[in-house]
């Protein structure tokens, strides 16, 4: 924690600097509320891509927010070493400012979350393709508590050149009150510079990041009794850790990412279009000092995005275009310490055992193309959106050799449609919002071996979560006052509840909800 805490605060500075005043000629008018928060990507394209430098692409007046809120999600579909349902209180306030030449963005966030129905996982990990994940088999609370900060510098060094500095870092702790009880400690900072060059109707930018996760585990056992762990190697299969009062755990992870950008803009069209090469490294370790390796999980992703939009008469037509290509590989390693006693002093010495390279093998691919028709009041005011996408998936997790164990893939199509559309009365604005989707199975098969040491209930129930066909809907409510003040701009109270439903040909159905309620302001 403590090697984290100068970059911490000299981003909370950042985050907290929109309480000076400054003034910025508007470019973008900001009558449209919170919702610009959201919307900021169709007015500024640039800050649809992770360059920070996007920030001196356009200029506004300040613009801050604070909200507070609470959510609750419960799902059947869902992999078996995530929760059955998650609360979470949070609350968060994010700004943009321009001072001179400089443009600031940042944020300040809190979450309280509460897992439940949550076994073979202690990690408090939940959408990463680490195969190698410690845990139990005894549920119970598992609560998660943290912040994030965020800032982004950008400087217009000349009419053409502008440089940015980004920075993200996420503190949190977690624990579990029933043995075998798990404490997490949890970190991760990632710095991102950029630029961006400026030719005309052609901008060209460049950006990248390093990145570094930490997460500590300690379990103990308080009862007279011992515990059982789990160290999942992928696709059901796991080394246990026998009768345990004490163990510890560390995931720790280091990574980079690149990437270029690149819009073209003449007229009322503009073209923004990003690739981002990401990689990550995490290593599982135990045992003394963290000296035994349990799993080295490599990630990499290939990331991009296009979009286009069209303007004409009051309104934007905008076709997106993106995906992500992610690949994982595991290195499964069994490493032993043994004592070594000398008749003047005594160590452990590390052997291994064994050394699998790409032991396992996971394949996520996601593209998504979409639609959206967009109608203006004024400048940046939205008055009505409606729009659709199509999504195509593919997922594959493989254990090997085949012939002695498994190997899942499964590929679908999602369809989905939304609506937005605003309603004034006075100074209040009410946007009620609605979405459906549908996703469909195009394809799926598993082959899988159980085993002394394999969990087959978790594949199974894993198989058909990502294979069954689903229908979505999505409901959404905006209520924002505006106040006309200098401090506080506006109230405003947003209200969402999702509901999914699988269309299987099993005898239990499986659901999912999702409810979220926030209260804030903008100043």
């Amino acid at each position: 924690m403590k090697k984290f805490l100068k970059p911490a605060l000299l981003i909370l500075i950042a985050a907290g600097s929109f309480i000076v005043p400054a003034m910025a000629d508007d470019t973008i008018a900001i009558s449209s509320g919170s919702r610009l928060f959201e919307d900021l990507p169709l007015f500024a394209p640039w800050t649809n891509t992770s360059n920070p430098a996007a920030l001196s692409t356009f200029s506004m007046a300040n613009l801050n927010m604070a909200q507070v809120g609470y959510s609750h999600k419960k799902d059947d579909i869902r992999l078996y070493i995530q929760p059955e349902s998650t609360s979470s209180l949070y609350a968060e306030t994010k700004g943009y400012m321009k001072l001179g030449k400089l443009s600031l963005s940042g944020s300040f966030g809190y979450e309280n979350d509460q897992y439940e129905g949550l076994m073979y996982n202690s990690t408090m990990m939940f959408n990463s393709l680490n195969p190698y994940i410690i845990g139990d088999t005894i549920p119970d609370t598992q609560i998660k508590e943290g912040f994030d900060l965020t800032g982004q510098v950008s400087m217009r060094i000349s009419e053409r050149l502008s440089v940015a500095v980004g920075a993200d870092y996420n503190a949190a702790i977690g624990s579990k009150q029933k043995d075998p009880r798990n404490k997490n400690n949890i970190t991760s900072l990632r710095i991102t510079p950029g630029m961006i060059y400026d030719l005309g109707k052609l901008k060209l930018g460049l950006s990248g990041s390093v990145f570094t996760s930490s997460n500590e585990i300690s379990f103990s056992v308080e009862g007279n009794y011992k515990r059982d762990l789990f160290i999942l190697q992928g696709l059901g299969y796991y080394k246990d850790e026998p009768e345990i009062t004490y163990y510890s755990e560390l995931y720790s992870g280091t990574g980079y990412s690149a990437g270029i950008q690149a819009s073209y803009e003449t007229g009322t069209l503009i073209n923004t279009a990003e690739f981002v090469f990401n990689s990550l490294k995490e290593e599982a370790r135990s045992g003394s000092s963290y000296r035994l390796i349990d799993g080295i999980a490599t990630t990499n992703s290939l990331i991009f995005s296009d979009m286009l939009r069209i303007g004409s008469g009051g309104a934007y037509h905008t076709i997106s275009l993106n995906g992500a290509l992610s690949g994982m590989s595991g290195d499964e390693v069994l490493q032993r310490l043994y004592p070594v006693r000398k008749p003047t002093y005594s160590y452990d010495s590390l052997a291994t055992v064994s050394w699998i390279e790409d032991k396992h093998l996971i394949s996520d691919v996601r593209v998504n193309a979409g639609y959206r028709y967009t109608t203006l009041e004024g400048k940046s005011d939205i008055k009505r959106d409606i729009g659709g996408n199509i999504a195509f998936g593919y997922y594959s997790s493989g254990h090997y050799p085949l012939q002695t164990y498994g190997e899942m893939e499964t590929m679908d199509l999602t369809l989905s449609a939304f609506i937005n559309r605003v309603y004034n009365s006075g100074n209040t604005r009410i946007t009620p919002g609605a979405e459906v989707s549908y996703r469909k199975n195009m394809g799926s098969s598993l082959s899988f071996k159980e085993q002394a040491q394999s969990v087959p209930e978790m594949v199974y129930s894993d198989f058909d979560a990502l294979k069954t066909d689903l229908a979505r809907g999505r409901v959404s409510v905006r209520i924002e006052k505006f106040l006309g003040g200098r401090t506080v701009k506006s109230l405003y109270f947003l209200p969402r509840f999702d509901y999914v439903y699988a269309i299987n040909e099993a005898t239990e159905t499986m659901t999912g909800y999702f409810i979220d309620a926030s209260l804030g302001l903008t100043f």
